[in-house]
This record gives structure tokens, sequence and C-alpha cells, in this order.
């Protein structure tokens, strides 16, 4: 007996809709939002740190002893913006990826080198001191910059650094963030803490989402399989993949479109 093709077709569609692919990229996409979000905000931050440093105009502005400084002021909103979002988005993206791998991915060898290679990256001072930072931010008080004048090959420049003093106001800090700040002699130097920092988080999460493919090979298998039993159901036959119905589908729409249009034409 024939089996009632728009049946078949929504009875396939339920599977391919609830697939566990589809569930999984969708969490993965969240991971991806969350890392652009510390490359983008985290190299705009470095960026222009180091924009103080190169750029001599830049580095006079900012020393103008002048009420209101509008160029120092609008320097500082804008670097507090990008480390607030950078510091939040590292937390976020920790979060997000202990709960989904737990979730998803609990028995294999994956989740258990992402723990090692998290543990190894959460021990670095640069990113244990970003991570406490975050608390700082959110729990107890804005970005307390500060900066220096100093010269490079006889140009001006100014260092932006965060206020040692200003930072141990807070009793927030874990210990090895607490050690990195009393054995720094003086401010709190950022630039190169967030450079490093930039530099293993690329490393680490480059590797994490090479490797969706091998953990979801069996999935994506499986998941062309409906799909190309979709296009046979959708064609009767004729078509293996949802890429070329959807092609031809296009193609019936621009040619429906060309004869209207003709039509049309006859009568002007």
């Amino acid at each position: 007996m024939t089996q009632n093709v728009p049946k078949a077709i929504d009875e396939l569609l339920e599977k391919i809709n609830n697939h566990r692919l589809l569930e999984c990229q969708k969490e993965w996409n969240t991971l991806q939002h969350n890392h652009r979000e510390v490359i983008v905000s985290g190299t705009n931050l470095a960026s222009y740190l180091q924009a103080t440093e190169d750029n001599p105009d830049l580095a006079l502005e900012m020393m103008k002893n002048i009420t209101p400084n509008t160029t120092r002021n609008g320097f500082f909103t804008l670097i507090s913006r990008d480390l607030t979002t950078l510091c939040a988005s590292l937390t976020s993206i920790v979060d997000h990826s202990r709960r989904i791998f737990k979730k998803h991915y609990p028995d294999t060898l994956f989740f258990q080198e992402w723990n090692e290679k998290t543990a190894s990256i959460i021990k670095n001072p640069s990113a244990l001191f970003l991570r406490d930072l975050r608390n700082y931010l959110s729990h107890f008080a804005s970005p307390p910059w500060t900066f220096e004048i100093s010269h490079i090959d006889t140009n001006p420049a100014a260092i932006i650094s965060l206020n040692k003093s200003e930072l141990l106001k807070w009793d927030g800090w874990k210990p090895l963030s607490l050690k990195l700040i009393n054995e720094t002699q003086n401010d709190i130097y950022l630039l190169p803490i967030v450079k490093e920092y930039l530099g293993l988080f690329q490393e680490f999460w480059v590797w994490v989402f090479s490797q969706f493919e091998y953990l979801h090979e069996e999935d994506i298998k499986e998941f062309d399989s409906l799909q190309k039993k979709q296009a046979n159901l959708m064609t009767g036959g004729r078509l293996d993949s949802m890429i070329e119905v959807e092609a031809e589908f296009l193609e019936s729409v621009r040619e429906l479109f060309r004869k209207e249009q003709e039509e049309n034409d006859k009568f002007e």
C-alpha cells in the first residue's frame, strides 16, 4: 500500500525539526556569539590602549590640563565600555560552554580535554585577573583609569593603567589575582594582560569549534539522510538534495515572475 505522501512528509519534518543536530547547533551558535563579543571587545580595547602609546597627538590631548578634558573623558568612556563587555563575555562563554558540554558530551574524550584545557587557562594570571575584574566592575566600582606620560622614540605617549590603590579597596579579589596586583610596583598596566588573554582565548576556541563535526559525525549523517528522504518525497524521487529542491523552487518563482512581466508588457 502506498504511503500517504503529505503525511509522510509531515512525519519526516517532525523528525528533522526535532533532530539533536539542530538543538546542538543552536547552542553552539550561542557560544559563537559569546566568542565574537570577547574577540571584538578585546581587540578594540587593545587597539585603543595601544593608540595612546603610538599616537603622539592623542597622548598630548590626554595630558592637557583643562576642565573638562572631553578627549580624555570620552576615551575613558570608550575603553570602559569595551573592558566591561570583555569581562562579562569571557565569564558568559565559560559558564555557557560548561552547561552545554556537560549536557551533551559528559562521557567523551572531548569533554575531558575541554576540562583540562579550561583548567589550564583559568590558572593563567591574566585570565584570573580579568575574571575577578568582572566582579569588581559588576559589584564595586567603575574602572579606575589612570595614565602617565612617557616618551617612545622622543614622542609623547600616554600609558593607560588601572589605579592599584583603587583596586585594592575591594576585598573580593581571589588570592592569585591579589598576588598579581600586589606584586606590581606601580599601577596595573592592562595592555599586555589583554593581549595575552586574547591569544590564549583564540587558540583555545579555534580548537573547540573544530570539534563540532567530529562530535556530531553520526548526527550529520543521519540528518543528511533525512533531508535526502524529504527531497525524494517532495519531488517524487527526482531529486536527492533539499538544496536542489530549493533551487528548483526559486527558479520556478523567477519563471513565473518573468511570464507575469511579459504579460504586463503586452498591455503597455
